[in-house]
């Protein structure tokens, strides 16, 4: 059996206390962080503040905090495939992307910019 698993989250967890510098982050305060240094305070406050009175961003919070990641132990993991197909294309792994109202404010090509990177 291979121990390919075992040696990825070992790597991954003996980087954490200084982690590669160009690795994008992980943690979701310290995305918030990157965005404060790269954003103007318009831009920053509209999304930091939830597009208002983050009544929605509390409900999703809300929402998050109902499921639980439960890991599943000794199961056989040597043959995986995390690939899916969306829209006739198929990507090694399942990417997320969240929709922003008024998404040109942080990024000129608003939807598409950030889309974009996504996919790479």
């Amino acid at each position: 059996m291979s121990n390919f698993g075992n040696q990825v989250q070992f790597n991954v967890y003996q980087t954490m206390t200084s982690p590669d510098s160009e690795r994008l982050p992980v943690v979701y305060e310290d995305w918030e962080k990157k965005a404060r240094e790269v954003l103007e305070d318009g831009p920053y406050y509209y999304v930091a503040g939830g597009a208002g009175g983050g009544k929605t961003m509390k409900s999703n919070l809300r929402a998050f905090d109902r499921w639980n990641i439960v890991p599943r132990m000794l199961r056989n993991v040597e043959d995986r495939d995390l690939s899916v197909n969306l829209f006739g294309h198929t990507y090694n792994f399942p990417l997320l992307h969240a929709p922003i109202g008024v998404q040109s404010i942080i990024h000129e090509e608003g939807d598409l910019g950030s889309a974009e990177p996504a996919l790479r």
